[in-house]
């Protein structure tokens, strides 16, 4: 283990000469090693980026580029823009990203179809036909499955163009599955390549009890600076190859991660603490994996949304139940279902069966937040509201305000 990954000093100030170019009044520091890295700059976070992001906006400088956002399900939008695609080099991060995933996981008689959400000022779904295009592979630009007008159709076509590889969120490769199985279209997936959230053991069993043949390959990285890991099926569970030439990644005593972008975004990404927890693993070469061990917030991904935890409180709170100062009246535990939905438990200090009135005022108004809506409608979340008699407590008698017991196999 160490506490972060390679940091090129020389490349970090080429990245701060070129900032400083572009705008004087940051006058950002140069450094001359990791601990004056450490020293120079403070840990930055999302307000942090929303204020770099504004202020460009306000000078004009958000042109000539890829503007991206983050979804503002957890907090307001954070405006973001990149400029990586233009002029790409042979040791630029495109070409380095396009041949490790064109080496490791696509081939040309690959016939992929892509299920990441298109819109919403997002950058999965465009980047990844964009990244595929030139692995030569035949690429199925679907997006969401409610945009088809027929599905047997589609997926008889799918069948006879000889799909065999899904790329997407965990949520929308388990509702392409479950439709797949459905409407009894036999479609021989032998790799599946997922972002956005974990793909939890249960969701894997019930791909597989589908398709047992498929591999499964993480892509990680985030809104803010794009994909900064792959994982293999070669290697240990949640660990990821970094591209250590592109992002320096620090752990603290906490195990949070922190991001440092060396592609040079238009909005500085220096020392990002991104929200993820993890740790570093050393190899014999001298090169890192980053190990990812889920949130280091109250925050979770559900349905392919991040959630924050204080988004169902004050939910909780509209349908008239006075949730305490320290929430520990409420509690979330999250689960996979028999075909891979996840199941959130709304857990009240409450008897249910003396408050069902209650109980469904806080069904209806947690169903009410968009994203949760939109994936109880697709089948990718069920919702429950439960009693006091449900409450999970810890062996120090605490009680977690959100229980996650998706990475148990089977539930």
């Amino acid at each position: 283990m160490k506490s972060h990954s390679r940091f090129d000093v020389s490349k970090f100030n080429l990245m701060i000469a070129t900032y400083n170019e572009a705008t004087p009044e940051r006058n950002l520091p140069e450094v001359s090693s990791y601990e004056h890295f450490c020293a120079a700059y403070p840990v930055t976070d999302r307000e942090f980026l929303r204020s770099a992001g504004e202020d460009l906006l306000k000078r004009g400088q958000l042109t000539g580029c890829y503007i991206v956002s983050t979804s503002g399900t957890t907090s307001t939008p954070v405006v973001m823009a990149n400029r990586i695609w233009k002029n790409p080099t042979d040791d630029s991060y495109p070409r380095q990203f396009y041949n490790f995933i064109s080496e490791n996981i696509f081939r040309s008689e690959d016939v992929i179809a892509n299920l990441f959400f298109p819109g919403g000022f997002g950058l999965l779904y465009e980047g990844a036909c964009r990244f595929l295009e030139p692995t030569g592979a035949t690429i199925l630009p679907i997006g969401r499955m409610d945009s088809f007008q027929n599905d047997r159709p589609h997926f008889q076509l799918f069948q006879r163009l000889g799909l065999n590889t899904l790329i997407g969120s965990p949520s929308s490769i388990v509702e392409f599955a479950r439709n797949s199985a459905q409407l009894a279209v036999n479609i021989n997936i032998r790799k599946v390549v997922f972002s956005s959230e974990a793909f939890y053991p249960s969701k894997r069993e019930y791909i597989r009890s589908i398709w047992p043949a498929a591999s499964f390959y993480s892509l990680y990285g985030a809104t803010e600076f794009g994909l900064a890991c792959v994982g293999l099926p070669t290697f240990e569970t949640n660990r990821h190859h970094l591209f250590e030439d592109w992002f320096v990644v620090e752990v603290d005593n906490d195990d949070n991660l922190y991001i440092t972008d060396l592609k040079g975004p238009l909005v500085p990404i220096i020392r990002y603490r991104i929200g993820d927890r993890g740790s570093l693993v050393s190899l014999p070469d001298g090169s890192s994996q980053l190990e990812l061990r889920g949130r280091s917030d109250n925050a979770f991904n559900c349905g392919g949304a991040l959630i924050k935890f204080e988004t169902i409180v004050q939910k909780v709170r509209h349908a008239g139940v006075s949730v305490h100062a320290d929430d520990r009246n409420i509690q979330l535990i999250l689960r996979s279902g028999e075909s891979g939905q996840d199941q959130m438990d709304i857990v009240l200090d409450l008897d249910i069966s003396e408050n069902s009135e209650i109980a469904k005022s806080v069904l209806a108004e947690v169903s009410s937040i968009k994203e949760i809506s939109e994936d109880i409608r697709r089948g990718a979340v069920q919702l429950n509201v439960l009693g006091r008699d449900k409450i999970h407590t810890s062996r120090r008698s605490k009680r977690p305000a959100v229980v996650d017991l998706r990475e148990i196999s089977a539930i």
